[in-house]
Formats: structure tokens, C-alpha cells, sequence
């Protein structure tokens, strides 16, 4: 996402490489993914604008040429597009749910983690640089899971388990990007089968972990994980920023850091033909010191192919853990901002396409929030045409606009302000919510300004 789009459209540039076949399903892929960009947070007949529109979008994902793997293919290509040589990613994984259950006539759904609710599974990664730069979706898929299958054993072939989803998507990150890659993912990534596979070389594991599993312990006697943690030597401590939650502020948190390295033991669910342990890992406890009463206390046990020799290396695999946190940004414009809940359509395999379109504009949204805080000085012709940013700048500023485009910070400032951020000294970068809003506000702004220069009547071409 890092063209210059004083001249493309962003809907045009990251759909380059859609191929469905007709051009004229390609123009309604275009049409589509520009009205759900541009207006995020509307329902969908909202965005679209008229009943056409919504009938044209219901047609385009009833048609049999369109998948949700040429969707995914489509975010794909785009990422690989814009790798450098060389460049690490950190491609993050996780699993949500989709609550479906005003939609009782939806075909093709299935029970969530409360059985008495209806909906999906969505499995996805996205590929983010080291610094935490959202780059896109590379893998998504996308499951009802079956009433007997909740709560079934797990002395199971991993191809019939659900947490062989895991193992997908790391698969299809290794195919897809050649360069240096860690993975990161949460407890439920806690798998032996995921530990033991073989991976790429440069293509590494940072998982939480979960079970406190029999290991041998390079610097104890101890012979589970969670008791090594404990014992292995303290290399030194950092603060940081804990995000804030629903029931508690953000916070800045100060922890100590303590690193070993282990080998975990073969589960004995595992069958014997497996390895019986697993290559040496660096274990690294991550505990919050001296944190406020009533709150719970910062606690990361990480598991990790890569070597932690100092206090440097082990505060950037806390860094990199952290980057954790966009995924769930990520699953929540889907929800929030792109409404995907709401869908009312009628099979779960349509739902499934929408879904993969989304994943496009979601991330999109989730890089123009980030862009302007990781990449300040950068031209803001990286996000904005030439009228947006100079719309943006006439309707916030009452200085004469400049010859030169501003910053991207400042454009997004800008936007921000649009969306009625108060730029008051403590009130720190617009948020997600209000880059939204401003944003809306700014298409609306382009677009009738556009309509009113080409009117036959207007002052642009009767010079009164």
C-alpha cells in the first residue's frame, strides 16, 4: 500500500491484479471495494448508495466466477508486490468468531463457542513489517464447525482437528513470501504438531504459550514449562504500553524479563511416531513488577525458534509479541467498521466471499490509521489523491493551501479533525473511530465538489 495515488485510486491500485475472467465482474469488483473504503461504518445498502448498487453486489458474489480464493489471491499478489529484498515480516495469526444469529435462515452456519449461537469460524493472518506496519491479508479461511464436532476428542487425526488451521496458515505465509518471517500467534498456537513442523529456513516461531508441558531446562532440574520460567535467570526489564480494555485504561507497564531454553516433551495424546521432543526453544517470561491494585498483572510466557542472547534481543521478541495486538484491531473493523455481522446474506459460502473482500478494505483501513504514525514524514500522496488532500486541507485549515502536499501526518491530522478529533495537546493521534468519520465526510466532500465542477452551471465554467 505504499503507492502514490495523486493520480491512482487506491481501489484501482491494490485491485491491479484481479483476474475473474470478464472485465465487467473486474469493474464491479473495483466499483464494490471503492463504495466500502469510502465509507466505512455505513450499513451496506448505505454504502453502496442505491438499490441498483445492492442488487449489482448480491449478483457479483452470486456469480460462479467469483471466489473467495481469488479474493484472498488478489491480497495476496498485492503483498508480494510490495516486499523488499530481504525484508523480515511478522505475519500474525488468529481465530474469531462471527455471531450470525439474527440471520436463523442463513444456510451453511454453524455453533460458536456457545453452542445455542449461530455463526462462523474466521481463521486469518495478516502480514504486518517489524515495525508494525499493516501490509495485508495473506491467508483467511472460513468454517462452520459441526454440532457433534464441539467438544470431541482430541485423539484425533490433525487434518480432522480445527487446530490444524494453524498449520495452514503458516503454510500458505511460507509459500508465499521468501524473505525473513517470524510467526506469531496466541496460546491456542500452543500445538506440538505446529512445534515439530519444519518450517523454511529465516521462518520462525513466537507463540504463547499455553500447557505447562514436561521440558528439559537448560538452566534448572525443573522438568515442566512453567517452573523453568520461573527458575531461568533474570536478563533485565523494560517498560510497556499495556493496550487499554474494556474494564481498565491503557497503562504503562514496567516488567523483567527472564530467559531460558528448553525442550519440550512429546504429549502423550501425541502419537509415538512423532518426534519425542521438540528442537531447543528460548523461553520468555515477560512479568509486570509492582502493578496497580485490582489489575491484572502483565504475565507472557513466549515460546521461540529464534536465539535470545541479551536484554536487546529479548525486548524485541516482547516487541514483536506485541504487534499481536493489530489482528484484533484488524477482525474488529470487520466487525465494526465494515459491519460484516450485519450481512443479510443467505449461505454461509457467500458470507465466506464477503468476508475475503472485506479482509481488503479492513486492512486498508487498519494502514491508514498506522501509516501516519510510523511513517510521519512520508508524502501523504502515499493515501490521498491530489483532491482529497486538498479538500481535507481547505475544510480544516484557514491558512492558503500549499503548493506542495503535506505530510501524511499531517494529512491524517487533518482527517482526523474532519472527524471531529479535538487536537488538544493531551489528546494524543486521531483514533481509528474519527479517521473514519473524517474520512466519509472527506469522500462526500470530493464528490460533489467534483459533480459541481463539471455542472454546466457551475462557477468553475461560467466564471461567475
Amino acid at each position: 500500500m505504499s503507492n502514490d495515488m495523486t493520480q491512482t485510486p487506491w481501489s484501482r491500485y491494490v485491485t491491479r491484479y484481479a483476474d475473474f475472467g470478464d472485465s465487467r465482474l473486474k469493474t464491479r469488483f473495483v466499483t464494490i471495494v471503492e463504495a466500502l473504503v469510502t465509507h466505512p461504518t455505513l450499513s451496506l445498502p448505505e454504502a453502496l448508495g442505491t438499490d441498483r448498487d445492492l442488487d449489482a453486489y448480491y449478483d457479483f458474489l452470486g456469480n460462479r466466477r467469483i471466489t473467495a480464493a481469488k479474493f484472498l489471491q488478489v491480497a495476496q499478489d498485492d503483498v508480494r508486490a510490495r516486499l523488499r529484498e530481504d525484508q523480515l515480516i511478522v505475519a500474525i495469526h488468529d481465530t474469531s468468531e462471527f455471531n450470525y444469529h439474527t440471520r436463523p435462515k442463513t444456510r451453511g452456519l454453524g455453533p460458536l463457542s456457545n453452542p445455542r449461537v449461530q455463526g462462523l469460524h474466521v481463521h486469518s493472518t495478516l502480514a504486518v513489517t517489524a515495525n508494525g506496519l499493516p501490509l495485508g491479508p495473506v491467508h483467511l479461511e472460513c468454517w462452520a464447525r459441526a454440532a457433534e464436532k464441539v467438544g470431541a476428542p482430541r485423539q484425533r487425526a490433525l487434518a480432522d482437528k480445527e487446530s490444524a488451521r494453524w498449520l495452514r496458515g503458516m503454510a500458505a505465509v511460507d509459500a508465499l513470501v521468501s524473505t525473513p518471517v517470524v510467526h506469531i500467534a496466541d496460546r491456542e498456537a500452543d500445538i506440538c504438531d505446529l512445534l515439530l513442523a519444519p518450517r523454511p529456513a529465516q521462518h520462525e516461531l513466537l507463540i504463547r504459550a499455553q500447557y505447562d508441558r514436561r521440558a528439559i531446562s537448560a538452566t534448572s532440574e525443573s522438568s515442566h514449562v512453567y517452573a523453568a520460567a520461573t527458575e531461568a535467570p533474570e536478563i533485565g526489564g523494560q517498560y510497556v504500553t499495556v493496550q487499554r480494555h474494556p474494564d481498565q485504561p491503557s497503562r504503562l507497564a514496567k516488567i523483567r524479563l527472564q530467559v531460558t531454553c528448553v525442550q519440550l516433551q512429546r504429549p502423550r495424546h501425541v502419537p509415538a511416531d512423532r518426534p519425542a521432543q521438540t528442537p531447543w526453544l528460548t523461553l520468555v517470561q515477560a512479568i509486570e513488577v509492582a502493578p496497580p491494585a485490582g489489575v491484572r498483572p502483565v504475565h507472557w510466557l513466549l515460546l521461540t525458534t529464534l536465539a535470545v542472547p541479551d536484554l536487546a534481543a529479548a525486548a524485541q521478541i516482547v516487541a514483536w509479541y506485541r504487534l499481536r495486538w493489530l489482528i484484533e484491531r484488524y477482525h474488529g473493523i470487520l466487525k465494526s467498521g465494515l459491519r460484516q455481522e450485519d450481512l443479510q446474506l443467505r449461505t454461509a459460502d457467500s458470507l465466506h466471499k464477503a468476508l475475503t473482500l472485506n479482509a481488503l478494505v479492513a486492512a486498508r483501513l487498519l494502514w491508514l490509521t498506522y501509516a501516519a504514525r510510523l511513517l510521519p514524514d512520508a508524502p501523504c500522496t502515499l493515501a490521498f489523491t491530489t483532491r482529497e488532500w486538498q479538500t481535507v486541507y481547505i475544510a480544516t485549515q484557514s491558512t492558503p493551501l500549499p503548493t506542495t502536499p503535506p505530510t501524511l501526518a499531517e494529512a491524517v491530522h487533518h482527517l482526523g479533525v474532519l472527524g471531529g478529533h479535538r487536537p488538544w495537546p493531551s489528546a494524543g493521534p486521531p483514533g481509528m473511530i474519527v479517521i473514519w468519520r473524517g474520512w466519509r465526510t472527506l469522500q462526500a466532500m470530493v464528490t460533489y465538489s467534483a459533480r459541481l465542477a463539471a455542472h454546466p452551471w457551475s462557477l468553475d465554467r461560467t466564471g461567475t
